[in-house]
């Protein structure tokens, strides 16, 4: 390792696999903290709550969307290997 030798050649494919799902998961982030967030820390009275929290408020189902997507992301990843394979 110290001498920089690629210890794992696939390592950076996989890393560019999650990207996607990183930034997918960064941009929800960012959009929630812009958009819904900031103006509530930020008024200095009652706020309605937007329609998305509302209806996340109202239909109690509907809050393992968010859930799932922080959870998993847009691509959740799965084993593959050929050696998993064979030790099932």
């Amino acid at each position: 390792m110290g001498r920089g030798d690629n210890l794992d050649p696939l390592l950076p494919k996989v890393q560019a696999r999650g990207m996607l799902a990183v930034s997918a998961v960064q941009a929800f982030q960012d959009a929630a903290q812009q958009r819904i967030i900031s103006p509530l820390l930020a008024s200095r009275s009652a706020v309605t709550p937007p329609l998305p929290l509302r209806l996340l408020d109202r239909f109690i189902m509907l809050r393992r969307v968010p859930a799932a997507f922080l959870g998993f992301g847009i691509r959740p990843e799965h084993l593959r290997s050929p050696k998993a394979r064979s030790s099932a």
